[in-house]
């Protein structure tokens, strides 16, 4: 007689315990997702043998309970076991979460948990680039690995590109000025595609121009800020356009207001914007004032957007964007303790999970102090700093670059989507100081210090605050980041009357190596990939020049540079020439969907950047 078979187990998400059934699971019962084979291969693949025990745990459990202790080789080794732990991998949580050890600014992700849809691979195709740009930054000989161009029809003057390298805002001149938003996408790197998701007409230039990801009501979402320059009420000169002359100037005796404005675009209207025409933005005039407003800067604080910015030489203003009805800012007028001391605004950065803010300031005598003072509260308050650094650098500084401290939302914790990490550790903040007697280049970090596991905090004393390299024999324009940085020398062409790059370099702080790697600051840890477990860090150049295609460099040089940014995480970086294109330039493989897995494998088994298979070698440009 034939033993009477047992019934099968059925697992549902959110459970910690399986529940008997004979039944058939119900569309409802099965992992959410447009990836509709895969999630039924995910359901059946946990239900096929009851025996094993790991197949009896929720999925929810495996993800965010024990993959946490995983490196990228284990879960690569994982997904070869069988098709349900293939599709499993997949699940961009896992990947967020590596993302997040690697302390580089990641953006917004349109995905569910348990969801494989063709957005849902990002994650784990971005880790690909930013570890391909690590390795590459490392090298001795740092080059581009791809190069495209876009072709406009007016001259960029400004221009921001978001982390993660997809979305590229620009403000530019043709006929009027413009302000519009590409996307930067296309599954090869040589089919690389520039689709214009937004644009909007302006009737001025827009000044202190910044984007940046932040929630607006729950939904993650764009936000994109400028200052413009109007005549006061009574003080109108016709004969001279505002947006043609010089941000700091104003022409003879007349009265001028300088605006902040701002608009959004949610995520969400970007999903599919192949048939789509490009949005239209609707601005929001903010904030007004009769003093220059820079530095400007958003950030969040318990999902509530907010942005802070300079105007005058000692006050700092905080507004919130959610705010309704006329905008009610918070002011700090940043005092002193020493009354003598007549001290300047130089540069600003927030420090959104202390509530405190960064200043960097310059006395009448040429001496700089970084500062760090409270968030002020309703309306206008006097403050004095709770920190104060004397900086040993004496004279005369061009310019003072901060890193942004870019946080995603998704990596707080509290936060409904807050992803578990267990190497999760705050970046430092890197600041830039230009210096012109002699002419180099001065990098600072602030590293977080901890006097508890869940207490974390920025200080300017102590030994967290270091100095980390000097350069004394050239002078650079910088684009900071937060272990590093792309620096580039220019030279005039009075001519052309254009400013050409005539050498393009990156800057790795040689005394730090990457925390991600490497042990975190309070305790050791695995690190992110395992090929790094034994590696002892070797100083390596702290400039090295990087190699253009002679054809992008003759550009540079003759058309001029009329604006530069970069991302950090993935290596690529646009440069705007005076010829009205835009030169993208990826020190990081952009690889072909079919292509990650096999990366990621090589990566973690300790094969260098060099050693890639031809699938991969096939669209380097």
């Amino acid at each position: 007689m034939r033993p009477r078979r047992r019934p099968s187990l059925r697992l549902r998400p959110l459970e910690f315990a399986p529940t008997p059934s004979t039944s058939k699971p119900s569309k409802a019962e099965k992992v959410p997702g447009v990836w509709s084979t895969s999630s039924q291969c995910l359901n059946i693949g946990f239900r096929r043998n009851p025996q094993c025990f790991i197949g009896r745990l929720p999925f929810d459990l495996l993800v965010d309970h024990i993959f946490v202790y995983l490196s990228v080789a284990d879960i690569i080794r994982l997904r070869r076991l069988d098709k349900a732990f293939f599709v499993l991998t997949h699940e961009s949580t896992i990947w967020k979460r590596f993302l997040n050890c690697l302390q580089r600014p990641i953006p917004y992700f349109h995905d569910k948990q348990f969801s494989f849809g063709p957005r849902d691979f990002e994650p784990e195709r971005l880790l690909a680039q930013i570890s391909s740009a690590d390795d590459n930054w490392r090298s001795e000989f740092t080059r581009v690995f791809h190069a495209n161009t876009i072709f406009l029809d007016g001259l960029v003057y400004d221009m921001k590109l978001l982390p993660g390298g997809k979305y590229l805002v620009i403000a530019a001149k043709g006929v009027t000025h413009v302000i519009a938003v590409f996307e930067l996408c296309g599954d090869r790197p040589d089919q690389m595609v520039f689709r214009l998701v937004s644009s909007t007409n302006l009737h001025h230039r827009a000044f202190q121009f910044q984007t940046r990801f932040m929630p607006w009501k729950g939904e993650p979402c764009i936000f994109i800020g400028y200052v413009y320059r109007a005549y006061s009420l009574g003080h109108t000169n016709n004969s001279i356009d505002l947006s043609e002359i010089d941000y700091f100037r104003t022409p003879g005796n007349l009265s001028v207001q300088y605006i902040w404005r701002w608009s959004y675009i949610k995520l969400e209207q970007l999903k599919d914007t192949t048939n789509q025409l490009p949005l239209t933005l609707t601005w929001t005039d903010w904030y007004a004032c009769d003093e220059p407003i820079f530095d400007v800067g958003f950030f969040a604080i318990n999902e509530v957007p907010l942005v802070a910015f300079v105007h005058g030489p000692h006050t700092v203003a905080f507004t919130n964007l959610l705010a309704e009805g006329e905008p009610r800012p918070h002011i700090a007028v940043c005092k002193t303790p020493n009354s003598s001391r007549h001290l300047r605004i130089r540069a600003l950065r927030v420090i959104p999970r202390q509530n405190q803010f960064l200043l960097i300031q310059t006395s009448l005598e040429n001496e700089h102090y970084a500062q760090i003072y409270r968030m002020p509260k309703f309306g206008k308050h006097n403050q004095e700093p709770d920190e104060t650094r004397l900086l040993d650098i004496r004279g005369f500084i061009p310019s003072f670059q901060i890193s942004d401290n870019y946080q995603s939302m998704d990596y707080i914790a509290g936060h409904t989507n807050y992803l578990q990490s267990l190497n999760y550790d705050p970046p430092p903040i890197s600041i830039f100081v230009q210096t012109s007697n002699p002419p180099g280049l001065v990098h600072y970090t602030m590293m977080p210090m901890s006097d508890r596991a869940d207490d974390v905090y920025y200080t300017v004393e102590g030994n967290s605050f270091t100095q980390q390299s000097r350069n004394d024999k050239e002078q650079y324009d910088v684009l900071p980041g937060i272990h590093r940085a792309l620096v580039y020398k220019t030279v005039y062409d009075d001519a052309t009357q254009t400013q050409g790059i005539v050498e393009l370099r990156r800057y790795l702080n040689k005394k730090r190596p990457h925390s991600a790697y490497i042990s975190g600051f309070r305790e050791v840890r695995e690190p992110l990939l395992r090929r790094y477990a034994m590696e002892t860090w070797r100083p390596i150049p702290v400039y090295q020049t990087i190699t253009l295609p002679n054809e992008i460099l003759q550009r540079i040089r003759t058309a001029g540079m009329d604006a530069i940014t970069w991302d950090e995480g993935t290596g690529r970086a646009c440069i705007s020439s005076g010829d009205g294109k835009i030169v993208v330039l990826d020190m990081g493989r952009a690889l072909p969907a079919n292509g990650t897995v096999e990366f990621l494998d090589q990566v973690a088994t300790g094969m260098s950047v060099d050693s890639l298979s031809s699938r991969s070698a096939q669209c380097i440009y």
